[in-house]
């Protein structure tokens, strides 16, 4: 069995903050649902998923991450038994009750990132599971369920070689039932 490495060809992450640009107060779950985020980021050499609030002012902050792997040098006729995602950490966290866990998902958003592409997301495939973070360093993510499933039945990503994904903190993705479903 051989192994494929696919590094991700886009990256960057949208973040919406409630009190950006005169929005206004909001609820968590109005946060969670808007239709498009308050400003994005596609040149940064990290990555940051977030879901907090500030303590100074009561300001709501969300980053979701979002990735393109490129897939065009996979062979032809190559059968995906396992999928992971290795990533650098660099653990920082309040105490809170809701654990530092995340979920994968499909990214149906557009090959450039933009602020509209906040709530681009298929919730129907996801990772089966909530990968937790729990430190600084290295860590390595199960691709699983029905994001794997999707990868096998598409070896080619999503028609232009791409297989979009976005990482969503799991106080974001819980509360959450917004996004696309097919």
């Amino acid at each position: 069995m051989s192994t494929f490495t696919a590094y991700p060809t886009v990256d960057g992450y949208i973040t919406l903050a409630n009190n950006y640009s005169g929005r206004g107060s909001m609820t968590w779950e109005e946060v969670v649902q808007e239709p498009a985020g308050t400003s994005v980021n596609a040149s940064s050499t990290y990555l940051y998923i977030e879901a907090s609030k500030s303590t100074r002012g009561g300001e709501w902050l969300c980053n979701r991450t979002v990735m393109y792997f490129n897939l065009s040098s996979m062979p032809a006729g190559a059968v995906i038994s396992a999928a992971t995602l290795s990533v650098y950490t660099n653990f920082y966290s309040i105490a809170d009750t809701n654990g530092q866990r995340f979920k994968l998902m499909k990214w149906t958003g557009a090959a450039l990132i933009s602020t509209a592409d906040y709530n681009d997301f298929d919730n129907s495939v996801t990772t089966g599971i909530q990968s937790a973070i729990t430190g600084t360093g290295a860590a390595v993510l199960p691709i699983d369920s029905d994001l794997l499933s999707y990868l096998q039945a598409n070896p080619q990503g999503d028609g232009s070689n791409r297989f979009p994904v976005m990482m969503r903190m799991n106080y974001d993705e819980d509360d959450d039932t917004g996004g696309t479903s097919g």
